[in-house]
């Protein structure tokens, strides 16, 4: 059952499992897709006149502006832009990033997406850990409790249900 990933919807919409995943973005074209729906829900913005107006769609996977016919790609301004790997890789990772419970190595990262540099997939998860950093964040304070189990409880003389993420 292959999706759309036009249809998907960001922070809502999550595969559940590798196939699905994979069912979603197996091709660059799809996560490309999925970039420019989260980044243009309403429409394209040009970064340089400010005006939204349906853009040229040009061969090298870039958008020229209409009106002052700026050419911008849909990976301009995030860690993807400039990058030699491929977006299937890049989804590929942050899948498997998000879906790891004791976290994960660049070599794990090499294995699994067959990179042929260790270099390559230490870089990605670089640029992925840093980009997943709020440097505004508050430090946590007070009582917290983490499990990533729904409904389980505590064994001992008091139980409680756990914040579940």
């Amino acid at each position: 059952m292959t999706q759309n990933s036009n249809l998907l919807k960001s922070g809502i919409d999550y595969p559940e499992n590798r196939e699905q995943f994979i069912d979603c973005f197996h091709n660059d074209q799809l996560c490309r897709d999925y970039i420019y729906n989260i980044r243009w829900p309403n429409g394209v913005i040009c970064p340089q006149c400010r005006i939204k107006e349906t853009p040229y769609k040009l061969k090298n996977n870039t958008l020229k502006c209409a009106i002052c016919r700026k050419e911008t790609s849909i990976t301009l301004g995030t860690i993807f832009n400039k990058t030699r790997t491929s977006l299937t890789d890049w989804f590929g990772a942050i899948w498997y990033i998000t879906n790891q419970k004791n976290g994960v190595s660049a070599l794990g990262v090499q294995r699994l997406l067959s990179f042929g540099s260790y270099q390559t997939s230490w870089t990605l998860l670089h640029k992925l850990r840093t980009a997943m950093v709020n440097p505004e964040r508050d430090k946590l304070s007070g009582l917290v409790e983490v499990d990533d189990k729904k409904d389980r409880k505590i064994v001992g003389t008091q139980r409680f249900k756990l914040l579940s993420f």
